[in-house]
């Protein structure tokens, strides 16, 4: 149910007041508002934006469906590679490692793996991980979905958003594919 702002003044007084109201609609908190603070001249009702209304980063997929970050990261491709050239057999078991580590964790993960080339000659220096939710059922029965998405980038360009980074994250991303349906009632 929309929560609403309602700005009054009491009569008699200069101060105004503000009070949080729930209400079905701006039509029924309009029509309430008079009654509920007849000692007071209402001056304006707003209605608060809910949690999701306030995220700070949402993106819409080719789908038409709208995610929003969790939380995101940007590691060195080789931050553990201590002397040496990479080689094909580096390289797979760097991948291997970021598929094991995100194996058994409560949100699903895709790998977006970097071409072939790349893994016989050299990954792109840098990782991203993005976390992303959508808080919209995918079905009428389901209410949200989660997806962890590892992505490579060969070079982090100064002029760079963040923004356009994570969008690179979602890039072409089948959501019904790789996400995992949850009810957040259960949690």
């Amino acid at each position: 149910m929309p929560t609403f702002k309602i700005t009054m003044t009491p009569q008699g007084g200069d101060e105004p007041q503000v009070r949080l109201f729930n209400a079905r609609n701006m039509r029924s908190m309009e029509f309430i508002a008079p009654h509920l603070y007849s000692d007071c001249t209402i001056i304006q009702i707003e209605e608060e934006p809910d949690i999701f209304d306030k995220q700070v980063i949402s993106a819409t997929l080719a789908c038409g469906r709208t995610v929003h970050l969790l939380g995101f990261r940007f590691h060195l491709t080789y931050s553990n590679l201590i002397e040496g050239e990479p080689d094909k057999y580096w390289n797979e078991s760097i991948l291997s490692e970021l598929e094991q580590k995100y194996r058994e964790n409560y949100m699903p993960t895709h790998i977006r793996r970097p071409s072939e080339d790349s893994i016989q000659y050299g990954l792109p220096v840098f990782y991203g991980e993005a976390e992303w939710a959508c808080y919209r059922g995918m079905s009428a029965a389901e209410k949200s979905s989660e997806l962890r998405v590892i992505w490579f980038m060969d070079s982090i360009d100064p002029g760079l958003t963040v923004m356009a980074m994570l969008l690179q994250s979602l890039e072409g991303l089948d959501w019904e594919k790789y996400a995992q349906r949850y009810d957040p009632g259960d949690l």
